[in-house]
């Protein structure tokens, strides 16, 4: 028996905190989803950057989150051709993934995609292995 309140509630199990669905970089999902979420911020800030330079006439106003984007840019291909391979993706679903990165904010549109259609599973529980009495690991299931 569980004396831990998510594994007894079948819902928390599956889907999980915020927190813990965004920031547990354990798993290729969580990582690609941090990481999507980062390159459409960072998006953001570089469209306001490109409205004060423009409007205010600031020129140095997208030198910061231009940096910040551009960084955040190689950082989302790298762990999407990371999480393409551990999650098993196909050319067609690493192809989206990687053109989301193109438009403003499309990153989070296909996480949510890729979520819906089962893409970005996380994984199951592994076994807990016991000790036997002989020394060796024992699996309970």
């Amino acid at each position: 028996m569980s004396t831990d309140s998510q594994t007894d509630n079948p819902t928390t199990e599956t889907t999980g905190s915020w927190s813990e669905r965004w920031l547990d970089m354990k798993h290729p999902a969580s990582r690609f989803r941090l990481i999507a979420l980062i390159e459409a911020i960072t998006w953001g800030l570089l469209i306001i950057g490109m409205i004060v330079k423009r409007a205010g006439g600031i020129g140095s106003a997208t030198m910061v989150p231009g940096t910040l984007h551009g960084i955040a840019f190689v950082a989302f291909v790298a762990i999407v051709f990371r999480a393409a391979g551990e999650l098993e993706w196909n050319r067609k679903v690493t192809a989206l993934a990687l053109l989301s990165s193109i438009p403003p904010f499309c990153s989070l549109l296909f996480e949510w995609w890729a979520q819906r259609e089962g893409l970005l599973h996380e994984p199951a529980a592994a076994p807990e292995a016991d000790e036997s009495e002989d020394g060796h690991e024992r699996l309970s299931v």
